[in-house]
């Protein structure tokens, strides 16, 4: 458990990680985060980043888990 994605070291944890809970990036470690995790469609990554990280109602964060199939790889609101 970390809170820093690229402070990791890279062999070690970043490469094995089964889920990333990410929570609010600017848009430059957005792109290093989708350079790394395949996430899929990535332009509909960023989309449902961009809505998850502005809506107050939401919990602001991002579960890519990258062992699920491409399509239901991202989750949102978990802890409804």
């Amino acid at each position: 458990m970390t809170q820093s994605f690229y402070g990791l070291d890279c062999q070690f944890i970043r490469r094995n990680a089964n889920i990333f809970v990410l929570f609010h990036l600017n848009k430059r470690n957005l792109s290093n985060v989708i350079q790394d995790v395949d996430v899929g469609d990535e332009d509909n990554f960023k989309d449902i980043c961009r809505k998850q990280f502005t809506n107050p109602r939401d919990h602001k964060y991002v579960l890519v888990n990258i062992e699920a199939p491409i399509g239901l790889r991202i989750v949102t609101n978990i802890f409804l």
